[in-house]
């Protein structure tokens, strides 16, 4: 066969057919790479993102609201926060505070900002302390006592609250002198909320201190009311406003 029989062999139509059917089998190939990578990049960045149905299930699980409120802000989430999507979450027994850091951190750390501009004073120099007790019927007449270092400054009445502020560093703050409480070291400027509460005992109920972050401590102390002045033991510190100077 002649030189320009294997010339001519480029322009037959089989040639050509071989051409079209490479390079439809190379694009096919490619857009199945395309296709596996696309989903290998999106389930790595879902991986560990957490979402509404993440919630509903370390709620079902007992976990306390605080450890779920600091699991939304420092982690990577996905929150839908439309009022059927909170509706549901309330219907499933969600904390409102979690439900509040969902709606304030909807994307979780990465929507996070500073959240001094919520939970400090600016110019003040004390710590501010929140103490307050939710309304339990059956405990209503138990007013257990609360210390700070190693000192009575009121009794914990039914529904109520109070505010004590204190100089910046270590300080206890405990129910009972001493069964229940916590060690914390206070900066100035800060708001920190203490919860007592009721816990049920072998024969009766005993109080215990918890403490509680920030946005769940603003939300349950936002519609209570100030503990009544018979119950506050040490007026030279306690007050009920946190503008007042004790």
């Amino acid at each position: 066969m002649s030189l320009n029989g294997f010339r001519g062999f480029e322009s037959h139509p089989f040639r050509q057919k071989l051409k079209e059917i490479q390079v439809n089998t190379f694009s096919r190939y490619l857009l199945v790479f395309f296709f596996i990578a696309t989903s290998v990049t999106i389930a790595y960045s879902q991986e560990g993102v957490t979402t509404n149905t993440d919630v509903i299930s370390l709620t079902k699980s007992g976990i306390a609201s605080y450890i779920i409120v600091a699991k939304i802000k420092n982690s990577p989430a996905k929150f839908d926060t439309s009022p059927n999507q909170l509706k549901e979450l309330k219907d499933a027994g969600v904390a409102d505070a979690v439900i509040l850091a969902m709606v304030q951190y909807p994307l979780g750390s990465s929507s996070a900002s500073d959240s001094s501009d919520n939970e400090t004073v600016p110019g003040e120099t004390k710590a501010i302390i929140y103490v307050y007790r939710r309304k339990e019927f059956n405990t209503r007449n138990l007013q257990p006592s609360v210390y700070v270092d190693d000192v009575e400054v009121a009794r914990m009445d039914d529904g109520k609250f109070f505010i004590i502020k204190l100089d910046p560093g270590k300080h206890n703050v405990v129910v009972n002198k001493g069964f229940s409480g916590a060690g914390i070291d206070l900066k100035p400027g800060h708001r920190y909320y203490f919860r007592v509460a009721y816990k049920a005992g072998f024969w009766k109920a005993r109080s215990e201190m918890e403490y509680v972050p920030w946005e769940q401590g603003k939300l349950e102390v936002g519609s209570m009311k100030p503990l009544e002045d018979k119950w506050i033991k040490d007026k030279t510190r306690v007050t009920i406003k946190e503008s007042a100077t004790p």
